[in-house]
């Protein structure tokens, strides 16, 4: 049997070098190839709200509890992390200038283009909705709300996934189009320590043969994602093709503008 401390497990409260840290895992970002870089514990998709809410609402409480073991991290090791961070945050916590362990944590995050994204999504979940004949089927569902998209993990943007209270507050936001030198500088950051090589990724799906912009059979399917994924093209500054004067993304922003003047 080996162990989590207890937000390890509800909440991905962590710690590299001394630094007591929180990595927002947005799905499909590359967030599993993450935690093995870093050597983080398991934790659940959560938002950066629950975050809040769970950190603030529990006092910042610490504890351990036994669970199923964990693939490759004996017990005494995982005691041995625990105990750092525990007493880390004591330390910080002890002079009263921070109530819970969420204040003076390090928060980070990797964002993604919700086009690469989404046919992400569409590989890595066919299988188990069966429904997803096609990529088209996929993006109906996504543009009506429907299963997968209704409820869960699925249903957040990444705004979503990034905000409390309405903002988006990180320490260090990376992009996935950058992942090896945005993991590698962070890491530098974190720890003081020379550069640690970043060779781990996520099993591809199944799209390795063709860029993601070749699921995109017409401009309603491009707009479908802008129009759901508004705020993340927005905040994070993406384009359909990456490129800075992409003719389909304002084409997009065209289209999305007439609708809400039409709304309004």
């Amino acid at each position: 049997m080996a162990i989590r401390w207890i937000f390890g497990d509800v909440m991905p409260y962590d710690i590299v070098g001394n630094v007591p840290v929180i990595f927002v895992h947005i799905p499909k970002n590359a967030g599993t190839s993450i935690k093995e870089y870093f050597n983080l514990e398991p934790s659940c998709h959560s938002t950066m709200q629950e975050m809040y809410d769970f950190y603030h609402h529990n006092g910042g409480m610490i504890g351990f509890y036994h669970d199923e073991e964990i693939e490759g991290r004996s017990f005494e090791e995982i005691m041995k992390k625990g105990k750092k961070l525990s007493g880390i945050l004591k330390v910080l916590m002890g002079g009263g200038l921070f109530r819970t362990p969420w204040e003076p944590s390090f928060k980070f995050s990797i964002v993604r283009n919700p086009w690469d994204r989404i046919s992400s999504i569409y590989h890595y979940h066919k299988k188990d909705f069966s429904e997803f004949k096609n990529f088209k089927c996929l993006l109906r569902a996504l543009g009506t709300k429907s299963r997968p998209f209704d409820k869960g993990v699925l249903s957040h943007t990444q705004t979503d996934f990034l905000s409390v209270g309405g903002k988006i507050e990180l320490n260090f936001l990376g992009k996935y189009e950058n992942l090896k030198k945005d993991v590698e500088s962070l890491y530098q950051h974190l720890t003081d320590e020379e550069k640690k090589e970043f060779d781990i990724f996520e099993k591809r799906s199944n799209n390795s043969k063709n860029c993601y912009t070749e699921m995109y059979e017409d401009f309603d399917s491009i707009y479908t994602v802008f129009r759901c994924y508004y705020d993340d093209v927005v905040n994070f500054k993406y384009t359909f093709s990456n490129m800075e004067n992409c003719e389909q993304t304002s084409k997009c922003f065209e289209r999305y503008k007439k609708e809400v003047s039409c709304i309004n």
